[in-house]
């Protein structure tokens, strides 16, 4: 219930600091809940197309049908990958379209499909920052996750031997710290991406092309 209000929160934040105004983060929380349930209605629409969306649905096959038809699952899932991406990059213009221009998400999404292929190359080149930077994140959450395996390999190589609490003790205070830092890299990462697709909406919006946008 959150992300959508905080998601036309930070666009509004960004929209007000792009032209030199204050605005507090009060009217920004107001901002997103005037757009909650077109906002609200649009994750919910999109929210298959997530990469998270497909990591679980691939999981949920294997457990179904087992590691027998990992083959053919895979394959699936891969162009399920594939297309997940193309509709990910058509409707990344949507919430902009929503908080900018006041659409209902079903034609918002049909805009941000518009203007993503009208200015295909604009688009192309911003998802593919997306796409490096979501990886970098994933790949960083993988090697913090596997921290306390290592933790656990290298007191037993040692030749220690502690009590079980005395172990989840040791990888909690390891572990905890590197959290923290995914969780705040992740959130400036978010308001990075946000940013960038607010600069791209703007400079390939039809509606906008006859105002000065900075093209850095």
């Amino acid at each position: 219930f959150f992300v959508p209000i905080a998601h036309a929160g930070v666009i509004s934040l960004i929209d007000s600091e792009e032209h030199h105004q204050h605005q507090s983060a009060t009217k920004a929380l107001g901002i997103g809940l005037s757009h909650f349930f077109d906002l609200f209605e649009l994750h919910n629409l999109v929210g298959i197309f997530n990469l998270l969306s497909v990591i679980t649905f691939y999981a949920f096959l294997l457990r179904l049908f087992d590691f027998t038809y990992i083959g053919p699952i895979s394959w699936f899932i891969f162009i399920y990958f594939i297309l997940a991406n193309i509709a990910n990059m058509l409707f990344s213009y949507a919430p902009y379209h929503i908080v900018f221009g006041k659409k209902p998400s079903f034609q918002a999404l049909t805009a941000s499909a518009i203007q993503a292929i009208t200015h295909l190359d604009v688009t192309l080149k911003v998802y593919l920052n997306y796409l490096i930077i979501s990886a970098r994140t994933i790949l960083i959450g993988i090697m913090i996750l596997l921290l306390p395996f290592l933790t656990s390999w290298l007191i037993g190589w040692l030749g220690f031997n502690p009590s079980i609490s005395t172990i989840f003790l040791v990888m909690a205070i390891l572990t905890a710290p590197f959290i923290l830092f995914l969780a705040q890299m992740n959130s400036v990462l978010e308001i990075f991406l946000i940013g960038l697709w607010y600069r791209a909406y703007h400079l390939t919006n039809d509606s906008h092309s006859s105002a000065p946008v900075s093209h850095h």
